[in-house]
């Protein structure tokens, strides 16, 4: 039972600019800054799937939802 063979799909692998946990966590409390960081890190990976053609959606419990399509403002 099951599928017949296997089915392939074409994969699109984005890669961004490195960052370290340095680099976000400026405050002297730990838990901050490792809000700071998987903030950042969010960020970073729906812009970058965004750029890559793929629109997701995160929301963190409140209403307030982040897609990969944000607003993008020239400055």
């Amino acid at each position: 039972r099951g599928g017949k063979g296997v089915r392939r799909a074409p994969v699109t692998v984005v890669f961004g600019r490195p960052f370290t946990y340095k680099e976000t966590a400026v405050l002297d409390d730990d838990k901050q800054d490792r809000a700071a960081f998987n903030m950042e890190l969010e960020r970073r990976i729906l812009l970058a799937c965004a750029d890559a053609g793929l629109t997701l959606r995160t929301a963190d419990g409140e209403l307030d939802q982040t897609t990969s399509h944000p607003i993008r403002t020239l400055s």
